[in-house]
């Protein structure tokens, strides 16, 4: 199985293969109904279209949101780092759902998605 290309050649950007992307291994947020769990590129897609609400944050956090502790994000001089989030809000059968999406990790999923 062929590994990922990244569109970033200069990093080991990403642990994810073709096949993560093929079956939608991509977690960009977290999904809040009963329990929390996490929330894949192609669920957040979903989420995003079937919102009741939708607002953005941009969170401040000590880690940068592509960091995997192997891609060179954690060599940057900076100590702090805005990551933006979509929260979407919404009813399924009766049940009340949040989901977090993060902005910079959605983006990177649909840019590195293979076709």
């Amino acid at each position: 199985m062929a590994q990922h290309e990244s569109a970033y050649p200069d990093r080991e950007y990403t642990s994810l293969n073709e096949e993560d992307y093929r079956n939608y291994n991509i977690v960009v947020g977290t999904l809040k109904k009963i329990e929390e769990s996490d929330l894949k590129l192609r669920n957040a897609c979903n989420k995003i279209i079937h919102a009741d609400s939708l607002h953005i944050d941009f969170p401040i956090q000590d880690t940068h949101p592509l960091d995997n502790g192997k891609n060179g994000y954690g060599d940057n001089e900076l100590s702090s780092f805005r990551n933006p989030m979509i929260i979407t809000k919404g009813e399924y059968q009766g049940n009340e759902w949040t989901a977090e999406i993060s902005v910079i990790k959605f983006i990177d999923g649909i840019i590195n998605f293979p076709i």
